[in-house]
């Protein structure tokens, strides 16, 4: 279950994402280098090394109001501009999770990302 949790933490829950983030903890399990919490660090770097051109890729196919919304998601930007057709598309994609009313990105390393791009 601790495994579980710490691939959506960082993954969220785009499938694609899921299972990169998985093959990296597998490999770092099955190798011992991951074996405490705080070598976790680790995949969570190769992780994020493995997503940024999928990330870079993601951006520049979404549409402006899409980008929009995602930057207002991650608290640059005014909650009111939030495009609800945006908003829905990002959901229907996987980009966006809707937890109770809560908006939030897929996981945290694409939210720091959204954020310094």
């Amino acid at each position: 279950e601790d495994d579980i949790a710490f691939l959506l933490s960082i993954a969220g829950r785009l499938p694609h994402a899921i299972q990169i983030a998985a093959a990296i903890l597998y490999w770092a399990r099955k190798s011992g280098s991951a074996s405490s919490e705080s070598d976790l660090y680790s995949v969570r770097s190769e992780f994020k090394a493995a997503m940024e051109k999928h990330f870079t890729s993601y951006w520049k196919h979404f549409t402006e109001n899409e980008r929009q919304a995602l930057k207002i998601l991650v608290g640059q930007g005014k909650s009111e501009d939030l495009d609800p057709h945006a908003l829905q598309d990002l959901l229907k994609y996987g980009f966006v999770n809707d937890l109770d009313g809560q908006y939030v990105l897929l996981g945290d390393i694409f939210s720091d990302w959204v954020k310094t791009n």
